[in-house]
């Protein structure tokens, strides 16, 4: 009888306490399932000819020289496109705006 008392306190407990457990929607706060956004892979793409690790092998120059330090590439409008960071013309890290 004992025994019995105390199964059915543990598992009245267990119920009760999975009722509290809020299981998460998705592994970030910030991403939401289904939004893609604006797809990066199309411009992207434009500078892995220029990325060595990537098996590019052109050459960025800026002012008829290899490119050195980081370079910032923007839309028509303004807004940034591209950062990477070059060395000896190479993309060497890169991000999309």
């Amino acid at each position: 009888m004992k025994y019995a008392a105390l199964f059915l306190f543990i598992t009245c407990g267990l119920i009760s306490s999975a009722q509290y457990y809020d299981a998460p929607t998705s592994v970030d706060e910030h991403y939401v399932i289904g939004d893609g956004g604006a797809e990066p892979l199309a411009d992207l793409e434009r500078y892995e000819r220029l990325n060595k690790s990537l098996g590019g092998d052109s050459i960025r120059l800026c002012d008829g020289q290899p490119c050195i330090g980081w370079v910032e590439d923007a839309y028509a409008d303004g807004t940034l496109k591209h950062k990477g960071y070059y060395d000896g013309g190479e993309l060497v890290l890169y991000k999309k705006g």
